[in-house]
């Protein structure tokens, strides 16, 4: 999202942002990186690694359903790091729309 919505402004927030989580993930087990585009659309990496991945999967997804609930945006994607080989990946659409209208 950041490489096709955003401009260098948004892309260093971005980076800056997922340095710092990862950061904060090594002394409280859990952090997060989220960045909104245009209202259109919100990008979560969610990092925890204190629960196991049953926990993980209902967390992340309440995490992202809040998210939503409070109209930050009405889609929204979240990769979660459980701290094990595989992510989770959460997507939410309240207002689909479609590739051509969301890029343009």
């Amino acid at each position: 999202m950041a490489f096709l919505m955003g401009d260098d402004e948004s892309r260093q927030r971005w980076e800056e942002s997922l340095i710092h989580a990862a950061s904060r993930r090594l002394t409280d087990g859990w952090s997060n990186s989220t960045q909104l585009f245009n209202e259109i659309a919100g990008v979560t990496y969610y990092m925890e690694y204190r629960l196991p991945s049953d926990l993980f999967t209902i967390d992340i997804t309440n995490y992202v359903d809040k998210k939503m609930e409070t109209g930050q945006a009405p889609n929204w994607i979240a990769i979660g790091d459980p701290g094990t080989s595989q992510f989770e990946i959460v997507v939410r659409s309240s207002k689909p729309r479609g590739i051509v209208e969301v890029f343009s």
